[in-house]
């Protein structure tokens, strides 16, 4: 059997004035990798500048979508409902057998969602903070008896506004698009690409971008 190689892949924003925490990865069986995030406290800072001032290929006005299906592991991106790209991703490792429901489950979340962070000094190269959990997953953790009505209001608050909600919650958070891409990788959540993709989805991609996560 070939050796698979661990490797480091951390989930995270790290602030210019925030202690950056590299995470630690782990064999988890052969064909892929299982990587942990460093806590939500430590990713949740936006980048104040551009990455070496690259600059933006939108406005505004422009309409910029990206949908990522978590079974055929592909993240697609487009701009006023025209295709610009495919590639290939990686995604929670237990993402095939449903949906996020909380903190540590490894699965990358379904729905609709909007980049909420924005952070060039990436310990996992340049990072797109996803706005969950989600209004619905709110309503379905204080329903449950996961989150308190104070936690509960505080994600609904947030998304309202359309800025990051709470990531500290036993829904869990901190779930981003990132780089540092593995061939047969996996994730605890996250979606990773390949930096020189995450270096296009950057440019792309201002607050409020919208992501689809489906099959």
């Amino acid at each position: 059997m070939k050796k698979i190689t661990t490797f480091i892949c951390a989930f995270a924003f790290a602030a210019a004035l925030s202690i950056p925490a590299m995470a630690s990865a782990t064999k988890q069986g052969p064909g892929t990798v299982e990587v942990q995030s460093p806590p939500p406290e430590e990713a949740a800072v936006n980048s104040t500048s551009n990455k070496a001032n690259v600059p933006m290929l939108v406005t505004k006005d422009d309409k910029v979508y990206i949908y990522v299906s978590k079974i055929t592991k592909k993240i697609t991106l487009y701009k006023n409902d025209q295709l610009i790209k495919t590639w290939d991703c990686n995604v929670g490792r237990n993402s095939t057998s449903g949906d996020k429901k909380v903190e540590g489950d490894k699965r990358t979340p379904s729905g609709s969602f909007y980049v909420c962070t924005r952070n060039d000094k990436s310990v996992a190269y340049l990072s797109l903070g996803l706005s969950y959990p989600s209004s619905d997953d709110a309503d379905r953790g204080y329903a449950s008896g996961l989150i308190s009505a104070a936690q509960r209001d505080a994600i609904k608050t947030a998304i309202s506004s359309g800025v990051m909600p709470p990531w500290n919650t036993p829904l869990g958070g901190a779930i981003m698009i990132h780089g540092n891409y593995r061939e047969n990788g996996a994730t605890s959540g996250c979606v990773a690409v390949a930096n020189d993709v995450m270096d296009v989805l950057w440019q792309y991609c201002m607050l409020g971008a919208r992501v689809d996560i489906g099959p």
